[in-house]
């Protein structure tokens, strides 16, 4: 599987067109391609610097392609007019926005365009990027739901790592975090398994913890994107109700929005810091 960083170190993304060939390995490329879809082409064949394709097997493009045409708003995505009386981000939000179960919420599409430094071409790109993350994602979830049902165990947690790994590849790499305004720390955490989003929290807060210039100027509160499950019986998403309980005085509830956790850091005490008040 390809590491992934959707944000360049240099804090630039680079629009570049590339064939479609360069994304997949060559002995594989002409099986996938043959059997791809238009959109699907349309998508790898745009290419952003630092964001990679997430592995996809041959076999798996039929499922991906009858989840992205059961989407109602699939033929939007990619043909959108841009309106010159709407802001960037209201055309992003207006072309992108997709409220179902695997959609992407308005907050992310913000924080896209945050990240590729207001530029609607790129943000564009990564966004249509991002469907196929989340199509992939959503195939990945009813092939493990399927083995769940069997009691294929092996099969249910190889899944599980690989719906982990890709919904990784879809926030902030955590080892770039350091050279991330701090305004733009953002996580979706969206479609981790339970598990999966319990290792991402931990790793992040030991990335944090870890740095010497993150928490150098001020306590920093990081939102975590999880929803809150409106879309079932419960309205409990059990993704925030295991981070609430397992980093208890770390995370809080957004004051505003149920489906957004907020994860707390103090500012760290620099050690001249110390001295003055040992000193006084």
């Amino acid at each position: 599987m390809l590491d992934v960083s959707l944000f360049s170190p240099f804090g630039l993304l680079l629009f570049i067109w590339l064939p479609p060939h360069s994304v997949y390995p060559a002995k594989n490329k002409q099986k996938m391609l043959a059997d791809a879809p238009e959109w699907f082409i349309g998508i790898i064949s745009v290419r952003v610097t630092n964001v990679h394709a997430p592995h996809i097997r041959s076999k798996e493009i039929p499922g991906i392609d009858r989840i992205f045409l059961g989407k109602r708003d699939h033929e939007r995505w990619f043909h959108c007019v841009y309106n010159k009386d709407k802001t960037p981000l209201e055309n992003l939000q207006s072309q992108f926005y997709n409220g179902d179960d695997y959609g992407i919420s308005l907050h992310w599409i913000e924080n896209i365009l945050k990240m590729t430094y207001e530029d609607f071409e790129v943000a564009k790109a990564v966004m249509k990027w991002d469907i196929l993350y989340r199509v992939l994602i959503q195939n990945l979830h009813t092939i493990r739901n399927q083995h769940k049902a069997l009691k294929n165990e092996n099969e249910v947690r190889s899944h599980g790592k690989r719906i982990d790994a890709v919904v990784r590849q879809r926030n902030i790499p955590l080892d770039i975090l350091d050279i991330i305004p701090l305004n733009n720390l953002k996580f979706d955490l969206h479609w981790f398994t339970t598990r999966g989003a319990f290792d991402f929290v931990n790793d992040l807060i030991w990335e944090v913890t870890a740095s010497d210039t993150i928490l150098k100027p001020a306590a920093l509160e990081i939102p975590l994107l999880t929803g809150h499950s409106s879309h079932t019986d419960r309205k409990v998403s059990e993704i925030q109700r295991m981070l609430l309980l397992h980093f208890d005085g770390h995370i809080r509830k957004h004051d505003s929005n149920p489906g957004i956790l907020i994860l707390r850091f103090e500012k760290k005490r620099m050690y001249n810091e110390i001295l003055l008040e040992n000193f006084f």
